[in-house]
């Protein structure tokens, strides 16, 4: 410590590396600062509280709980943190309250929102940008390159997206579900199982209830509408088929399985 005084009831402090227990006010440290609790702004290479309030400014920012901090550096770190991580490097957080923005954020919960290169949560109540984005249970939106939700509802918006269990939409170039019960809508669509609608260039599902629309429609089980130039569908198939040529399956001549315009279909 180099010099500490009081201006009102606020605190001010410089010095190589300060150390104290409750600071309330400004501290300023060529390297470190570290304290208790924090109400006010820490400046140095490295800031570690293990309560917050205010502004932690360095290359290296830690705390237990934040409340109401802002945290700006090349690498922050927060057990737990209601406000803002803004970072040249990454963001490290078990319970985030607001915004991550760096390269690489990863967090366990986000009840806000992630924004970066890469983007990592177990749970996310909120939205996330990035080029790859992925979480465990999605509560909202995604939005970039590459999008992984292994379940949840919302929506996806990305070059390539995927689900293993969604309720929501798809949209994207390429959408990819297990289970989706909404609409995937790109040039290529393909799943599982879908309750809802495919739309796109080309569709591609083992069983769907509801529409296929696209110039390629191709499911192995259909229980609804496919609308476009050329419609596949299996034998235990329902529904109707609308397209230049349809197609189904069957044991009579090869002929027989491909007609044209309109065809409907009973299951077998």
């Amino acid at each position: 410590m180099i010099y500490k005084t009081k201006i009102g009831k606020y605190d001010f402090m410089l010095g190589t590396e300060n150390k104290e227990a409750n600071v309330s006010g400004l501290e300023i440290s060529l390297m470190k600062n570290e304290n208790d609790n924090l109400k006010g702004v820490s400046m140095a290479l490295s800031n570690s509280s293990k309560k917050a309030r205010g502004v932690q400014f360095g290359m290296e920012n830690v705390v237990g709980i934040g409340d109401y901090l802002f945290q700006l550096g090349i690498t922050n770190v927060a057990k737990q943190i209601s406000g803002a991580q803004v970072s040249l490097g990454y963001n490290l957080a078990d319970k985030v309250k607001g915004w991550q923005f760096a390269p690489f954020n990863k967090s366990k919960e986000v009840y806000g929102s992630q924004t970066g290169i890469y983007n990592s949560t177990k749970l996310l109540d909120g939205f996330q940008f990035g080029a790859y984005s992925e979480t465990e249970n999605l509560l909202g939106m995604q939005s970039g390159g590459i999008n992984y939700a292994k379940k949840g509802k919302g929506f996806q918006l990305g070059s390539i997206n995927y689900t293993d269990n969604y309720k929501g939409v798809q949209t994207g170039f390429a959408n990819v579900a297990k289970k989706n019960v909404g609409v995937q809508s790109g040039a290529l669509n393909f799943s599982n199982e879908s309750q809802g609608a495919q739309v796109g260039v080309l569709n591609n599902t083992k069983d769907i209830e509801g529409l296929q629309t696209g110039i390629f429609n191709v499911a192995k089980k259909m229980k609804g509408i496919q609308f476009g130039l050329f419609n596949v569908c299996g034998e235990d198939s329902g529904g109707i088929q609308i397209g230049l040529l349809n197609y189904r399956p069957g044991n009579g001549q090869w002929y027989t399985r491909f007609t044209p315009f309109i065809a409907f279909r009973g299951r077998r």
